[in-house]
This record gives structure tokens, C-alpha cells and sequence, in this order.
């Protein structure tokens, strides 16, 4: 078992190498890496495949101040995570993300992934800034779309995602990119709301429209037999990160529960109005069936001195 788990080790230290050497001279990744050649190195729970070499964001403050388990910051090894494809960003400096095999239709046939508009406005907006400027907090992260390039760009970045499974799937790309990346990012499997607890989720097949209720998640992609629940720890921005905090973005992509994420973020929120750029979803259906609606959103905002700067199936404030 040793010298099995030593030789995938030489190997998976080869097959990363090869990666960011093709990130590094700007190959086209060509084909999508197959999950199962990853599973095959990652197959051991016991085989370690962190990047030893790369420097780690530090948590914002005292890890006993923050009301979070501390498996919300680790990641599950082996066949965990599974069906899954690699694939890279367009945009330059180039990051390689890990994706659900079921996606394969996002991506083009050079291995580049047709990003959403979220992650485009994230990257413009983290291009135009400064890593003094202060962090980029993504909430409902997804696999990173948003929070890796703003990671790669030399911004601290926190990414809150609800699904441990797209968790462990950011972990996982974290591995395959350079260490600007880990550098900059800190990926917690956690939900966002008003309140500091334990709350239950569901999940659809598609891991990509979680929600607090099934009436919010199924609402855009229907119910299917492999929809499930799963309890989550949950944490208030407020709770999270300590007064003085500067945020420079902040990203809100909830399924309708976007209201409750400013709720618990109102002191961050009020302590950085003039500097925070904030862009939410704003789905009237969703936001209605969690019991909110954009015009509370709206309200909401401008008593903390913000202003909407552009309308639309996103809301930006400033």
C-alpha cells in the first residue's frame, strides 16, 4: 500500500506540473481531463495532495469568534467527489475549474467554459481594483467561477457555498492551479442568511440552483428523483468577518434568499458603503417564494446609504 500510494503521488505531481505548464504557456488545454484519471491518484483517503509549497488566506479573525464547524473549511478525499471535468477560463490569467460532468454542453471544444455573467462582472471588476482595496466575498460560489479568477487576479477572496460536494470540487481545483490562487482564496461549505445555526438546504440534480426551500430550487430546472436535503451550517457575514473588514465586492447568487444574506450583513455592509460594489440575483419569482421581493431588496439597500447602478435579472449597487 506504500509504495502504491508513493507512486501515485510521483504521478499526481507529474500530471499537475504538466497542467500549469499548459496554463503557464498558454496551450489550449484541448480535451477535458476525465474525472476518473484524478480518482485514480486520489483514490486513498489517506493520500495527502496538498499544494505544501503554496501559503494559505488566513480566516479574518480568531477561529474561535467564528460560529462555523471546522468541517466547513476541510474537504472530503477520494471518491467523494467524483463525475467530474476540468476545464479552463477564457480570461487571462487563465484558472483551470473543476465542473460536474453534466455541465459538459458549457463547455467549448478547446476546454474553455462558458462562464455566466456573474463571474464576467466579477472579473471585470476585480481587474479595475487593487488587492488593498479591500476582499471579494462570493456567496453561492458554485465551483468558483466567480471567486478563482478574483483569486488569480491577487484578491483575497472568501467563497461561501452551501453543496459540499461543489465545495469539494473547488478544493479539488484549487490543487490543480498555481499557488496564486490558494494563495488568495478560502473556500467554506456554508450557508449565508440572517442568523447563526444549522438549517436545511435542497439540492437539486443539478447542485447549481440550492435553496433553502424545494419551491426556490426547483423553480428554474424541475424536480428530479436525485434531489435531496442536506443539513448546513449557516453563518451571518456580520458574524464571520469582525468590524473594520474592507470589502471591496460582494456577490450574491442565492436562489431568492438574497435578502436574508444582507440582513446578516448589514454592519459589514453599512461599515463599507462608499467602497463596497455589491451585485445580487434579483428574481422576483424566487425572492417572492422565499417571502421577500425585490422591492424590500431595494428599500433595504438605499437605508444604508447604497444606490442601484444598474437593473436588470442582476441588481448592482454602490
Amino acid at each position: 500500500m506504500a509504495g502504491l500510494n508513493a507512486l501515485r503521488r510521483s504521478l499526481l505531481t507529474v500530471l499537475l506540473l504538466l497542467l500549469m505548464m499548459m496554463m503557464t504557456m498558454k496551450y489550449s488545454l484541448g480535451r477535458l481531463i476525465e474525472s476518473s484519471v484524478l480518482e485514480f491518484f486520489a483514490g486513498s483517503t489517506d493520500l495527502k495532495i496538498e499544494r505544501a509549497d503554496c501559503s494559505s488566506l488566513q480566516l479574518p479573525q480568531r477561529r474561535g469568534n467564528i460560529p462555523l464547524p471546522a468541517e466547513a473549511f476541510s474537504r472530503d478525499r477520494g471518491l467523494s467527489v467524483s463525475n467530474f471535468m476540468v476545464a479552463s477560463t477564457r480570461r487571462e490569467p487563465r484558472v483551470l475549474l473543476t465542473l460536474p460532468a453534466k455541465f459538459m454542453g458549457r463547455v467549448d471544444r478547446d476546454g474553455t467554459f462558458d462562464s455566466a455573467g456573474n463571474s464576467d462582472n466579477t472579473y471585470k471588476r476585480a481587474k479595475e481594483s487593487q488587492s488593498h482595496d479591500g476582499i471579494f466575498i462570493d456567496v453561492g460560489g458554485w465551483i468558483g467561477d466567480s471567486s478563482f479568477p478574483s483569486a488569480v487576479l491577487g484578491i483575497d477572496t472568501f467563497v461561501f457555498e452551501p453543496v459540499r460536494y461543489n465545495t469539494n470540487l473547488m478544493h479539488t481545483g484549487r490543487l490543480l492551479n498555481d499557488c496564486q490562487v490558494q494563495n488568495h482564496l478560502m473556500i467554506i461549505n456554508a450557508a449565508v442568511g440572517d442568523f447563526d445555526g444549522l438549517s436545511t438546504i435542497y439540492v437539486s440534480e443539478r447542485a447549481d440552483n440550492t435553496a433553502d426551500t424545494k419551491s426556490q430550487a426547483v423553480a428554474n430546472v424541475g424536480e428530479s428523483q436525485f434531489d435531496y436535503t442536506q443539513k448546513v451550517a449557516t453563518v451571518r457575514l456580520d458574524s464571520f468577518f469582525p468590524s473594520g473588514t474592507r470589502v471591496q465586492n460582494l456577490k450574491i447568487d442565492v436562489q431568492g434568499s438574497e435578502l436574508k444574506v444582507l440582513k446578516g450583513a448589514k454592519r459589514l455592509l453599512r461599515e463599507n458603503k462608499g467602497r463596497c460594489k455589491l451585485r445580487l440575483e434579483m428574481d422576483e419569482n424566487l425572492l417572492n417564494r422565499a417571502g421577500a421581493g425585490g422591492s424590500e431588496i431595494v428599500a433595504f439597500m438605499l437605508s444604508l446609504g447604497y444606490r442601484v447602478v444598474a437593473k436588470g435579472a442582476d441588481y448592482d449597487f454602490e
